[in-house]
Formats: C-alpha cells, structure tokens, sequence
C-alpha cells in the first residue's frame, strides 16, 4: 500500500515493513551507488529487460556485484533509518541480529531500494520503453 511518501510492505515472514522516501540527497548517494555497482555488469548484444531479468547469470552479477559494494551499503543504511521493521525504527543493521529477522534482510534491502529509487527512474523507463517500442517497429524482424 503507497500512501503518499509512505509505503507498507508484508514481507513473506509476515514481518511488517514500513518505508519512508528518503529525503533527495539521500536517495540520490543510493542511486549513484546503485549505478556504480551495476557498471560493472557486463549485458552482452541486444538483450531486452524480460531477457535480462529472465538469465540466472546477469541476476546473479547483479545481485553480487550489488550485495558487496560498500558504498551501496552505506547509502541504503540511510534509506532504512527512515524505515520501521514490524513497528521498530531501524537505526543499524542489528536489526537483523535475530535469526528470524535475517530471512527478511535481502527483502527489506530490496524493498527499500527499489521504494526510493522508482522516483529517480519512472520517467527514464518511461522513454526506454518508448524507445525499444520504437526499435521493434523498424527492426527487421517486425517487417
């Protein structure tokens, strides 16, 4: 549920995660840290988003290139203070301490991310969208 600024999310341990846009400085270092890591993802030819999302191999450089990066860390831990964790505001990672709590971890990192930076690209989807509709037009295989 999106009320304004403010999302909720069930996570699948029933733990309830409650997010807050960051303000702009903040999603934006977790923006630029996202597009640091992911430069070093190496898409080969002509692949569409379904492809991408679709082949074990580029999620998981994704995901590793994404999980060890420091900075990427750093810049989300600023997202989640924002955020509470079944009523409990998140200050640290030792929120995840609880072994419970761990089976949400890279759901609430994924939430949280994805919360604060759909504000950064909807508009830059939007015009690839357009684009690749606009290659399918004129590529030959649509003719």
């Amino acid at each position: 549920m999106n009320i304004g600024n403010q999302n909720k999310v069930s996570l699948p341990s029933g733990a309830e995660l409650e997010m807050t846009l960051a303000p702009f400085l903040e999603g934006e270092r977790l923006f630029a840290a996202t597009a640091e890591c992911l430069k070093s993802v190496n898409i080969d030819g002509d692949i569409s988003v379904e492809d991408l999302t679709s082949s074990f191999n580029s999620l998981k450089n994704v995901f590793l290139s994404c999980i060890t990066s420091k900075d990427l860390k750093d810049a989300l831990l600023s997202c989640l203070k924002r955020c509470t964790y079944n009523g409990q505001r998140i200050t640290s990672w030792d929120i995840f301490e609880e072994e419970k709590a761990r089976e949400d971890y890279l759901s609430v990192c994924w939430e949280v991310v994805k919360f604060n930076l759909t504000p950064f690209t909807k508009s830059l989807f939007s015009k690839f969208s357009e684009y690749q509709a606009g290659n399918e037009k004129t590529s030959p295989a649509s003719k």
